[in-house]
């Protein structure tokens, strides 16, 4: 159910990635457009499924205070991902760190639904 799909929703912008990844000259503009069919995919599903996971995980008078505060984590991190994709660019030249670092990301965000798969089947 949710979990596997909410895993999914992350697997598909990872794809992305390693899409953006591969480019090795200006003439691979499918690609681009690759990556953008991947991210936004994943991106558009990722939120209707974590609210449906946190409710399902979270019930009670405290939901609106435990999912605002997922909510911070992700602001946070949206705010603290461009700018450091910028400051990586500026110091080496290149996006590769930020998208390996992307990468990264999304591998631990995908373990984590999984594990919240394991624990939602023994409920």
């Amino acid at each position: 159910g949710r979990p596997h799909a909410a895993a999914l929703s992350f697997f598909c912008p990872f794809i992305g990635v390693i899409l953006l990844l591969s480019i090795s000259n200006k003439n691979q503009v499918w690609l681009l457009y690759l990556y953008a069919l991947f991210f936004g995919l994943g991106f558009g599903a990722r939120g209707p499924l974590t609210a449906a996971i946190a409710v399902d995980l979270f019930k009670g008078k405290s939901f609106g205070v435990i999912y605002g505060f997922l909510n911070v984590g992700n602001g946070i991190g949206g705010a603290i991902g461009p700018w450091l994709g910028g400051y990586i660019y500026d110091r080496t030249g290149s996006y590769h760190l930020a998208f390996i670092i992307s990468i990264a990301g999304m591998i631990m965000a995908t373990a984590s639904f999984y594990m919240v798969s394991r624990k939602t089947s023994k409920i």
